[in-house]
């Protein structure tokens, strides 16, 4: 069992998921750092759940359409740059 800054629902789910447990971030930091994790990824199919379950791991509570806004702009913006595809 983790102690700390994880409650014991936290961090099962974490690492149930086979999430390493992090430290809370904001929730711009949290889709910050699960943006950068979905690059690495995104020569694989990642079910939007996954993203929303990794931004919650980091920052609980985060809203659902505010984490769907954001990876939509981050997207358009990689795309209008050619970073995408």
């Amino acid at each position: 069992m983790l102690v700390g800054r994880w409650g014991a629902g936290e961090a099962d789910f974490a690492l149930r998921a086979g999430m390493a447990p992090a430290p809370r971030l904001s929730e711009t930091a949290a889709i910050q750092a699960v943006w950068a994790w979905f690059i690495r990824n995104r020569d694989r199919d990642v079910p939007f759940a996954e993203v929303v379950a990794r931004v919650r791991a980091r920052a609980p509570g985060t809203n659902v359409e505010r984490i769907k806004s954001e990876f939509a702009r981050r997207h358009r913006r990689a795309l209008r740059l050619g970073k995408w595809g």
